[in-house]
């Protein structure tokens, strides 16, 4: 992600979360990847937890974050304050 902001955590790649959450509203891809990445892990230990069975968890996963590309972007406006 050219140009975008970086966290002070050290971590040279990371784009902080209101940089990342204006450039998701955008539509950018690259902060798409971003944001899967770095909240897979999160989701997917929900998911074990909710379901108690691995053999859906994958399919459940991608479901979540597809819905959130297709349906709720436009919800993260009212994170833009």
């Amino acid at each position: 992600m050219m140009g975008a902001s970086r966290a002070s955590s050290g971590d040279p790649d990371r784009v902080d979360d209101p940089q990342l959450v204006s450039l998701l509203i955008d539509g950018d891809r690259a902060a798409w990847s971003e944001f899967v990445r770095t909240n897979a892990r999160l989701v997917t230990a929900m998911a074990i937890r909710v379901l108690g069975d691995d053999t859906e968890v994958e399919d459940v996963v991608q479901a979540v974050f597809a819905k959130l590309w297709a349906d709720d972007r436009r919800r993260l406006r009212a994170y833009r304050g």
